[in-house]
């Protein structure tokens, strides 16, 4: 009899064994990404030069929307109109052909030398130009009788080294405007260069230009800018979703822009690997993920356009909604997911503690990440439209040797993905909570 029960035992002690490493190597396959060298092929992809930054020039944004739209439709993901396809339209300053600036006898390289404010209008043509120095910019009256100064034939060159006080940089923010009619102005900077976009024309040719390479000799320019502004560029953001096997008509929502800068002429490609393609390429993955893992809840992605631009897609879909405001559960908007060797930083979290708590534990639990950082709420990235609609928004992103940030560096090669098993870990552990 006793051995009969040990016998029994050691069977049932072996079935145990067999069925804990099952459920443990299920557990693993299902909380890690379905292929990290997916998202890394994902990431190439959105980054490469074939897609223009995916911003608005040679149709970028609309190649990255093609390409996400074909993505939904291979993974078989629900639409909720008809179409993947959310379409909207804005106005967007485009510099489509030459950026071209030489100073004396020097061509700078654009991107790398200078930038041409979004806000700039074309201009092109021999400018001589006018200086103003650091030891004009400390004498207000000086500064004064400039300003009441008629420059109107040529570019003032401002020397912004150093200028960092909230003092200095409120009297750089008021030359750059231009307040003496120049042609142009050309804010030397000693510090990064990174760019930005704009909706507007502002009547006058801006650039930035790093001041190592400025010739203080040269006393003329040579700028050639190509400037287009399109007041109805139509846009799209793309929207599928995954339904729930016991309440689908409540929903998890993932979100991530998909567009960046795009071209600043033709020779300077912001690509935008971390920014945003990393958070785009987890969205697709995450896709994947809940293809075959069906959640209790639906999960809608949601890919938006514009949101380098002032978060203009999220905010279009916000007052434009596919449901309700009141059936989305949770929102994890994904943004600069390419590093994490420093941990993450959760904005909107202060406002949601037990969620933070949660996200801690997890993190602690699983021995996942180095800090997750907590943060109030910021109008920084696509969550914050849903903030402002009472949608409980969070919005994550990495932190780590991420020093290239809107400018031509930002890419596929730069983003080393160093976390993002653990961070997919952590998201995919607490949506199940839900």
């Amino acid at each position: 009899m006793k051995i009969e029960k040990l016998s029994y035992r050691l069977k049932l002690h072996t079935a145990n064994c067999i069925l804990t490493t099952f459920v443990f190597f299920l557990f693993s396959f299902v909380t890690k990404s379905q292929d990290t060298n997916f998202v890394r092929q994902a990431i190439n992809q959105l980054a490469s030069d074939n897609f223009h930054g995916r911003g608005y020039v040679n149709n970028g944004d609309a190649i990255a929307a093609d390409y996400l739209k074909a993505f939904y439709k291979k993974e078989k993901l629900k639409k909720f109109k008809g179409d993947y396809f959310q379409s909207f339209s804005f106005s967007i300053n485009t510099f489509p052909g030459k950026t071209i600036l030489i100073n004396g006898t020097d061509t700078l390289k654009p991107g790398v030398d200078f930038l041409v404010a979004g806000g700039s209008s074309g201009i092109k043509g021999f400018y001589d130009i006018v200086r103003i120095d650091k030891e004009m910019l400390d004498d207000s009256l000086k500064v004064q009788e400039f300003k009441q100064t008629n420059f109107s034939d040529v570019f003032v060159v401002v020397d912004a080294q150093g200028m960092k006080s909230e003092k200095e940089k409120k009297i750089m923010k008021s030359l750059a405007s231009n307040p003496f009619h120049a042609k142009g102005i050309i804010m030397l900077d000693d510090g990064k260069l990174m760019w930005s976009i704009s909706q507007k024309d502002v009547g006058y040719a801006l650039i930035e230009v790093r001041s190592n390479v400025w010739n203080d000799s040269s006393r003329q320019i040579y700028v050639n800018i190509d400037q287009q502004l399109n007041p109805k560029h139509k846009a799209k953001n793309v929207i599928g979703y995954v339904k729930g096997t016991q309440i689908p008509d409540s929903f998890i929502v993932f979100t991530a822009h998909y567009d960046h800068l795009g071209r600043m002429g033709q020779n300077a490609v912001f690509n935008g690997a971390n920014d945003n393609a990393s958070g785009t390429a987890m969205l697709m993955d995450l896709i994947r993920y809940y293809k075959k893992n069906p959640p209790k809840y639906s999960i809608a992605f949601m890919a938006f356009a514009g949101e380098e631009v002032g978060l203009l897609g999220s905010k279009y879909y916000v007052e434009n909604p596919m449901f309700e405001h009141q059936k989305i559960k949770c929102l994890l908007n994904l943004d600069l997911m390419g590093f994490g060797e420093d941990g993450i930083t959760i904005v909107n979290s202060e406002n949601y503690p037990d969620d933070f708590a949660l996200f801690r534990e997890i993190n602690e639990k699983e021995k996942l990440l180095p800090v997750i950082n907590k943060r109030s709420n910021a109008k920084n990235s696509d969550h914050y439209p849903f903030t402002e609609k009472n949608v409980k928004a969070f919005f994550i992103y990495t932190q780590g040797n991420s020093k290239y940030y809107h400018d031509i560096y930002d890419r596929a090669e730069t983003v080393p993905l160093s976390k993002y098993n653990e961070i997919f870990k952590l998201i995919t552990t607490y949506v199940a909570t839900y």
